[in-house]
C-alpha cells in the first residue's frame, strides 16, 4: 500500500485478496462512491459497519470580496462529514481504548446510542451477494494454453492464471465443449 491509496491500488488489492477483477472491483467501488453521493445530495446519512458515517451539513456560507472588501451574498451549501467508527479508530490507532463490543468487531453492529450527542443511529446493511457473483473455489476448469495444451485450475485461481475473455475452457459438469470464457455465464463475474 501506498501513503496514499487511490481506486486502482484499492482494485488492485481486491483482485489480489478475492476472486474478483480489478474492473469488477473498480466498478462496485463507483457504485458504492455514487450510493453514498445519492444519500448525503438528498440529505440521508450513511452508515457502513466497521468504516463509519458519513452525514450531510448544510452550512451557509458567505464571507467578503477580498479585493473591495464587499460582503459577499450569502449562499446555503451541503458539506458531506465522515465520522470513523470506533472499530476503524481501534485498528488505526491500537492503543485506542474505545467501547467495541464483540458484535461490532464480527460485522454485525446494532444500533447503539451515540455517547455524546445521545441520539440512535440507524446501521444499513449492505444487501446480499448476488447468487450470479458467488464463487465456487473448489470447482476445477480445464483452461487452453497456448492453443497447445491444458491445465486444470481452480475456479479461484483463473485470473491469477492468465485467464482473458478469449481464453478456452472446459467444465465437464458446465461446457460440453472448449468454450471462450467470456461466453461462459458462470465466469462471466470475473470480466464485469
Amino acid at each position: 500500500m501506498t501513503a496514499n491509496s487511490s481506486m486502482s491500488s484499492i482494485a488492485e488489492y481486491v483482485e489480489r485478496n478475492s476472486p474478483y477483477s480489478q474492473k469488477a472491483a473498480k466498478d462496485i467501488l463507483k457504485l458504492v462512491v455514487q450510493f453514498i453521493t445519492d444519500c448525503l445530495s438528498v440529505g440521508e446519512s450513511v452508515t457502513i459497519p466497521l468504516l463509519g458515517n458519513f452525514q450531510p451539513e448544510d452550512k451557509v456560507v458567505g464571507g467578503n470580496n477580498p479585493q473591495t472588501g464587499e460582503p459577499l451574498p450569502e449562499k446555503e451549501k451541503r458539506f458531506a462529514r465522515f465520522n470513523p467508527s470506533t472499530f476503524l479508530v481501534s485498528k488505526i490507532q491500537p492503543d485506542f481504548e474505545g467501547l467495541i463490543s464483540d458484535s461490532e468487531t464480527n460485522g454485525e453492529l446494532e444500533s447503539k446510542k451515540s455517547a455524546d450527542a445521545n441520539t440512535q443511529t440507524q446501521v444499513i446493511q449492505p444487501p446480499p451477494i448476488p447468487v450470479v457473483a458467488a464463487v465456487q473455489p473448489d470447482r476445477i476448469w480445464y483452461m487452453a494454453v497456448s492453443g497447445q495444451s491444458s491445465q486444470q485450475v481452480i475456479e479461484s485461481q483463473l485470473i491469477a492464471t492468465g485467464l482473458k475473455p478469449e481464453t478456452l475452457v472446459w467444465n465437464p459438469q458446465i461446457t460440453q465443449t472448449w468454450t471462450e470464457a467470456e461466453n461462459v455465464p458462470e465466469l462471466k463475474y470475473l470480466f464485469q
